[in-house]
C-alpha cells in the first residue's frame, strides 16, 4: 500500500553565493512550535552561519543553526561531510557556553562521509601551489574526490573495534602520503610530525562524536509520516552547485532542492515550502566571476564591507576573508528560483542598502554575446566571464530602518525596492531583514 506522504519540510536555501543569512532564517523556522527537526543536508565544517540571540553572536559550522533550541532535534544528514575531530570542537564550544546540546537534540548521520586529516593536508598543498582554487582548506574538494571514487569513510567506522582500526589505518597512511608530497615540493613547513601520535588523538577525539551518530534516514523517514515538521537547511548557495554553478569556482555538492533530497533521503512531496535567501549587498569569496562587482569605488566598498569584528560585516565567517561586493543580481535570482520551484524570498541587509547613496543599481539582465538574456547561464565560469550587467537605477531612503517590524514601517523607497526585486524576479518576498537580530526580521 502506497504511503500518503506529509508536506511537512521547510527548505532554506541560498539564492547568491552564499553568505545570504540562511542561518537567522532557520533559527526564525526553528522557533514554530511545529518545528521538530532542523536538517543541515550538505557541505561541510566550510560553511559559517552566524547567530545574533540576545545580543550574543554565535558563529556555527559544521552544526545546524537550530542548535540554540533545545527541544528541537538538530541533524547533520547524510550528505554533509562531516570532519568528526572538528564538529568534536564545535560541541564542545558550545555545551561551554551553556548550549545545552546533547544526545536528545543532536545526531549525525551514520551514514556521512569522512572529512580525514589527509585530506585537509592536500588541500594546504594544492594552495601553496599553481593550482589553487582559494579554498577554504578544510579538505571538502578532497573528500568529496574519494567519495566519488567509492573510497570514503564513513562515521559508523567510529561505531566499532574494527572501523576504528581500519580509519586509523587510512589516516595514518593518507599522513604518510601527503608528508612525502610537502618534503618533494621543498615545503618542509608543511610535514605533519609524528604521524602516529597525529592519528591517535585524531581518533580519539572524533570518538568523542560516538553518543551522536545515528541512523538519521530512519529517523527522518519516520519524522516525514508522522507529519512533524522539518527545516532543511542548505549550506554555500546555488552559485556555488558543482552542477548548476560557476563551475569550476564552486563547492563540492548540491546546495539547493536536489542535494537537500538525497543528502537527507526524503521525498520530492514532503517539501512543504522552499525559502530562497538573498541579500541586499550581493558579496562572493574567492575567485571566479562576478558580474555586478564594483571595483573602483573604493570608499563605497569600504562602506558595503563594513568594520571587521561587527556581526554585519562582510568577512568570512569560516576564512575571515574580506568578501569581494557588488549590487543586486536579478537574472541570478532568476535562474536559482526556476532550478528550485522557490515559493518564498527573504530579502536581507535591507537596512544596508543605504550604504551603497541616494540609489542602487540593480542588474536585471545579462549582455551576452548572443543579444541580452534576463537570467544567468548556469554551470559554466566560462558563460558568465562572458557577460556583463544591465543595469536600472532605483532611489533609496536615508532614514534608519532596522526598528521596523512590518511592511508598512518602510520608508516608501523601501517598499518600491522590494517590490521592484520580487516584480523582476516573480517570487513573492515573505521575510524582510533589517538587523543582524533575531527580533530585526519582518514577516510579510
Amino acid at each position: 500500500m502506497r504511503h500518503e506522504i506529509p508536506q511537512v519540510v521547510d527548505a532554506v536555501i541560498g539564492g547568491q553565493r552564499g553568505d545570504e543569512g540562511k542561518g537567522k532564517i532557520t533559527d526564525d523556522l526553528a522557533c514554530d512550535p511545529n518545528t521538530t527537526y532542523v536538517v543541515r543536508f550538505n557541505g561541510a565544517d566550510n560553511a559559517g552561519h552566524t547567530l545574533l540571540i540576545g545580543g550574543q553572536e554565535y558563529d556555527v559550522h559544521g552544526l545546524p543553526s537550530g542548535i540554540l533550541h533545545e527541544d528541537v532535534m538538530n541533524v547533520v544528514g547524510n550528505g554533509v561531510l562531516v570532519n568528526p575531530h572538528h564538529t568534536a570542537l564545535e560541541v564542545g564550544k558550545f555545551q561551554r557556553v551553556g548550549v545545552p546540546l546533547g544526545i536528545h537534540n543532536l545526531a549525525i548521520s551514520s551514514i556521512a562521509r569522512m572529512i580525514l586529516p589527509h585530506h585537509i593536508e592536500l588541500d594546504r598543498l594544492r594552495e601553496v601551489g599553481a593550482g589553487k582554487q582559494g579554498s577554504t582548506v578544510r579538505g571538502v574538494a578532497f573528500a568529496a574526490s574519494d567519495n566519488a571514487k567509492r573510497e570514503s569513510v564513513l562515521t559508523e567506522n567510529l561505531l566499532t573495534r574494527s572501523g576504528r582500526k581500519e580509519l586509523a589505518e587510512k589516516v595514518e597512511a593518507g599522513l604518510h602520503a601527503t608528508n612525502e608530497q610537502a618534503y618533494a615540493i621543498g615545503r618542509e613547513d608543511l610535514v605533519r610530525a609524528n604521524v602516529a601520535n597525529a592519528t591517535k588523538y585524531w581518533i580519539s577525539k572524533a570518538m568523542e562524536l560516538v553518543p551522536y551518530i545515528a541512523d538519521t534516514t530512519a529517523m527522518l523517514r519516520e519524522a516525514v509520516l508522522r507529519g512533524d515538521g522539518i527545516v532543511a537547511e542548505g549550506a554555500q548557495a546555488m552559485s556555488l552547485d558543482v552542477n548548476y554553478g560557476q563551475y569550476p569556482c564552486v563547492s563540492s555538492s548540491n546546495p539547493g532542492v536536489a542535494g537537500m533530497l538525497s543528502g537527507m533521503g526524503i521525498p520530492h512531496s514532503s517539501i512543504r515550502n522552499v525559502y530562497m535567501v538573498a541579500k541586499m549587498m550581493r558579496s562572493h569569496v574567492g575567485g571566479g566571476p562576478f558580474i555586478t562587482e564594483e571595483t573602483r569605488d573604493q570608499a563605497l566598498l569600504d562602506r558595503l564591507v563594513g568594520r571587521r569584528g561587527d556581526v554585519d560585516a562582510e568577512f568570512g565567517t569560516s576564512t575571515g576573508r574580506r568578501r569581494r561586493m557588488g549590487y543586486f543580481d536579478i537574472p541570478e535570482l532568476r535562474t536559482a528560483t526556476y532550478l528550485n520551484d522557490v515559493d518564498s524570498l527573504v530579502l536581507t541587509k535591507l537596512d544596508l542598502a543605504p550604504r551603497f547613496g541616494e540609489t542602487i543599481k540593480v542588474a536585471t539582465g545579462y549582455q551576452t554575446p548572443d543579444g541580452i538574456v534576463d537570467y544567468a547561464p548556469a554551470g559554466s565560469a566560462k558563460q558568465l566571464e562572458a557577460c556583463s550587467p544591465v543595469y536600472e537605477e532605483l532611489p533609496l531612503w536615508s532614514r534608519d530602518i532596522s526598528n521596523a517590524r512590518s511592511f508598512k514601517d518602510l520608508p516608501k523607497k523601501a517598499k518600491h525596492l522590494v517590490n521592484f526585486i520580487e516584480d523582476a524576479v516573480g517570487v513573492e518576498v515573505k521575510y524582510i531583514g533589517v538587523g543582524p537580530g533575531r527580533d530585526q526580521l519582518i514577516k510579510r
